[in-house]
Order: C-alpha cells, then structure tokens, then sequence
C-alpha cells in the first residue's frame, strides 16, 4: 500500500552519509567455499556525519544490482527492499571535524541494510559507524568488481543442515565466530588506512575512540573481537550468544549484553 517507507526521524543533529569499500583479506583461504584458491572477500559500508548538497542523493536501500540476488536469497518481493527510504546521502560531504569510530556486525543470516536505521542514527550523533558483511553467511554482498557473493554459493546454510549433535554445533559456531571475528579485526586494521587515503573519510576518524557492536552472531563477534584487540575500548552485544574465549574469561573493559 506504500510507494515510501519513510525511517523514523534521526535522533541527532547531523544528518547523515554512506559509502561502501571493498575488503579484501589475501592472508586468510575462504572456508565458506569450496574453491581452495578464493580469498576471504567481503564488504563494509560506512555511515557517517554528513553535510549533503543539493546535488546529492539519497542512498537507497538496497543497492540497484543488488534487489534481484536478495529476492531469490530471501524470498521477500522487489518492492519491499525498493520501498523503503533511509536518510543516508550516497558519498556525501562528511562533516568537519574527527569522529570516534563503532564497528557493526550483523546477524548470521541477516543482511546489514537491516540496520541501516540503527546506524544512519548513530551516525547521526557524531559517530563514523562501519557496517561489516560477512559474506556467504549474509544473503548478498556486491564488491566494486562486479562480483555478487551469495549465501547459496557458500558452505554454511549447507552444512549447518547437517550438525545433529550439541557438540558440533559448538565447534561449528567456534569455527564460524573465529571468521567473524577475524572480519571484523581486518576492518579495524584497515581503519588507519581509511584514514588516511580514502577521500571521504581521511583525517576524520579518531581512531583512539573505537567501540564494537553487534546483533545476535554479530554481538558475539563484538565481543570476540574486543578480547582479541585492546583498541576496541567498548562494546555492545545486542541479543546474542557468546561463543570462545571471551564466555570464560570476560573482558576489562566496558562492555552491555
């Protein structure tokens, strides 16, 4: 019944800008697929304060070449991923000024514009909010290549399918939250990076102020990931399980489940 789908207002007094890069990690095999040769692949996209000009345009949300691989991965019809209508300006301006940065993961199985609104707000009050795809474990990741990554290629949905016992699914989910985490610390490497060269962002991340957060699998990864990396000075896990070794040992840091 609706042409738009309006967000609900931003909270925060910036408005708001998105961009999307490429990760791409030739140190680590891709285990998702069974081609020995794939690197791990995958995406991020970036939300972050922003000041639009008149020629610039909303971002939808989700990607043109994108609507037709997340109908045959979801089920769900074209106009429900065209009908929605963020705030998020496509490569705006970003906003004077140097911005502490919160890292985002997903759900297993969720795509990240499922947050787009959770993240177009934070970006709205100040934060540079980087939104990790985990590929072959998301329903599709486009990459600047052409490329479209599909959970259907991969291996997870697969062999999940199989895992009787309690005890595999441990291992199974320990394997898959090492991937995750091992994600999420590559983009954080990849942040001073960014902060450098990359025409947007550059000199505007504060990359002595660097917080996780994540939904569900991606909670667990925001934990995981602030075990493994001190820079990581704060994190929220939004209603998720927590797998390795961060369940025995905790964190001395702060940190919301």
């Amino acid at each position: 019944q609706f042409e738009v789908i309006e967000f609900p207002n931003l909270t925060g007094d910036y408005q708001v800008g998105r961009s999307s890069y490429d990760m791409i990690d030739t140190s680590r095999e891709e285990t998702f697929t069974l081609d020995e040769s794939d690197s791990r692949d995958f995406a991020i996209t970036v939300f972050y304060p922003a000041i639009p000009s008149e020629a610039d345009e909303l971002a939808p949300y989700v990607s043109e070449e994108l609507v037709a691989p997340m109908v045959a991965e979801t089920g769900f019809p074209a106009f429900i991923w065209e009908a929605f209508q963020p705030h998020a300006y496509q490569d705006a301006p970003i906003a004077e000024g140097k911005f502490p940065v919160l890292l985002f993961s997903h759900g297993l199985g969720a795509p990240i514009q499922g947050y787009t609104g959770q993240m177009e707000d934070l970006a709205s009050h100040g934060y540079i909010v980087v939104g990790i795809s985990h590929t072959y474990v998301t329903p599709v990741v486009a990459l600047s290549d052409g490329r479209i990554l599909r959970a259907s290629e991969g291996t997870y949905f697969s062999e999940a399918e199989h895992i009787t016992s309690r005890e595999d699914t441990i291992v199974f989910d320990n394997n898959t939250s090492s991937i995750w985490v091992d994600d999420m610390l590559f983009v954080l490497n990849m942040l001073t990076e960014l902060n450098s060269s990359e025409e947007i962002l550059a000199n505007h991340m504060d990359l002595g102020r660097i917080g996780a957060i994540g939904h569900s699998f991606g909670g667990a990864t925001a934990f995981g990931a602030a075990y493994e990396d001190e820079r990581i000075l704060a994190v929220v896990d939004l209603d998720g399980s927590l797998h390795g070794d961060v369940l025995a040992e905790g964190l001395t840091r702060p940190a919301l489940w």
